[in-house]
């Protein structure tokens, strides 16, 4: 057997084809290696797949979406029942979504990027978002026993700049009004949804859902302004 000899120009052609697969083959124990010692994180992973499906696929219309919903709450849900299905329809539908439920326990506070609910200056709620609508919408329908829901969105007036830079509060006024419309086209009941405009904010939108009995239901401004 004749040993194997560097400097033989015929036996340097040979080990291209070894060497080509000894790198590939480092490569690949590399990325596993990566993978080994990775920690999933749910919700950076979430974000990467929401930015990549907002990236190649156009947002679709809301009035012609196809989207079916159906709600998990039962006819006469409790408070901790609504509380969830408000949890689970912000965290499902964002991943960037901050819900935090307060000390009270029947008071719900979402603070998300406007970007995750409208395109660019666009008023209209982008179609991929129908879902959350609808679970919002029959949430705040649903008959609680003694209970009420309530709602309050608020955006800043201030959130939105035109090509010159100045504030087009326009267009956040358009905004809240079409996010009110739409839930109220969806079922939910007027009396049930408070909006309006809160500095501060920048562009990022705060919801609070409130779960309260019946004989000391109201709606305010009152602590938002605080």
């Amino acid at each position: 057997m004749d040993e194997f000899d560097p400097t033989n120009s015929g036996s340097v052609k040979e080990t291209g084809p070894i060497l080509f697969l000894s790198l590939f083959l480092l490569l690949l124990a590399f990325f596993i290696l990566l993978n080994a010692i990775s920690v999933r994180d749910d919700v950076r992973t979430r974000a990467v797949i929401d930015s990549l499906v907002l990236t190649f696929q156009p947002p679709k219309d809301v009035g012609t979406s196809k989207s079916e919903f159906t709600s998990a709450l039962d006819d006469t849900p409790n408070a901790d029942d609504l509380m969830r299905s408000i949890r689970q329809a912000w965290e499902g539908s964002t991943p960037l979504a901050e819900v935090r439920q307060l000390s009270s326990g029947r008071v719900m506070l979402v603070t998300a990027p406007l970007r995750e609910y409208f395109t660019g200056r666009e008023t209209a709620i982008r179609g991929d978002r129908r879902d959350l609508i609808l679970q919002v919408a029959k949430t705040l329908a649903a008959k609680g026993d003694g209970l009420v829901s309530e709602l309050q969105f608020v955006l800043d007036p201030d959130g939105v700049k035109g090509e010159d830079g100045a504030v087009d509060s326009g267009v956040q006024l358009g905004r809240i009004s079409i996010f009110a419309r739409e839930l109220v086209a969806n079922g939910a009941p007027p009396d049930t949804i408070t909006v309006g405009f809160r500095r501060g904010l920048g562009r990022n939108l705060q919801l609070r859902y409130f779960v309260r009995d019946k004989s000391r239901a109201y709606l305010t401004f009152d602590s938002l302004a605080r």
